[in-house]
């Protein structure tokens, strides 16, 4: 059963034991004012949350750095999804704060910052191993099917579905294309995809209609 756990204009003053409490700011510029009301929203979310897929590491100070910056990572996070709803949203899925969540979500933010554009794509497409074998296994003109969807992946409205993720990645993926930095980023990008959970919130529309 998903566990959702409630987003609160006012952060907690003291922080019951075995939370962390991830908090989200935002300040009034010249170009955007920030009623009072929404200048901050938090969260807690359990304290060892990211405590099982870090302790592999024996340096402290590695684990440390780690803890942190998947914490601001977290905060990057919820920040987004708040400022996303205009301040409206109330809950979130607290599997969305594991590591795995945050990473598929950093991912994805990455390639739409502008980190995976088409023009990189179209390169490593030519010396791609994965387009390489569908054309070999199939045909030019599949494997042309192919690279014109791992070209559209640079953009928001690339059309791939997660199950069409998922099987790209079972099915036609060469691991060796993940060494290529590229190659990578799409790697990442469809992994997102295939791993994106539909997150149960509340209906804002429920008061009204």
């Amino acid at each position: 059963m998903t566990n959702l756990i409630t987003i609160t204009s006012v952060p907690a003053e003291v922080v019951p034991e075995g939370k962390l409490q991830i908090v989200a700011r935002w300040k009034t510029t010249e170009a955007v004012t920030v009623p009072a009301a929404n200048k901050q929203r938090a969260v807690l979310i359990p304290a060892d949350m990211w405590k099982a897929d870090i302790a592999h590491e024996d340096n402290r100070s590695f684990q440390l750095f780690i803890s942190d910056a998947v914490e601001e990572l977290a905060k990057d996070y919820l920040t987004a999804i708040v400022r996303d709803s205009n301040w409206l949203r109330t809950e979130v899925n607290e599997d969305a704060f594991s590591l795995s969540s945050l990473l598929s979500w950093n991912a994805e933010r990455a390639a739409l910052a502008g980190r995976l554009n088409s023009e990189q794509i179209k390169q490593w497409i030519t010396k791609s191993a994965t387009v390489a074998a569908v054309k070999v296994a199939h045909s030019d003109k599949v494997a042309e099917a192919l690279a014109a969807q791992f070209v559209k992946l640079a953009g928001p409205n690339h059309g791939v579905t997660q199950e069409k993720a998922t099987k790209i990645l079972s099915a036609l993926w060469k691991e060796e294309d993940a060494d290529d930095n590229t190659g990578l980023r799409v790697y990442m990008k469809l992994k997102s995809i295939s791993e994106k959970k539909a997150e149960a919130t509340e209906d804002l529309l429920a008061s009204i209609l």
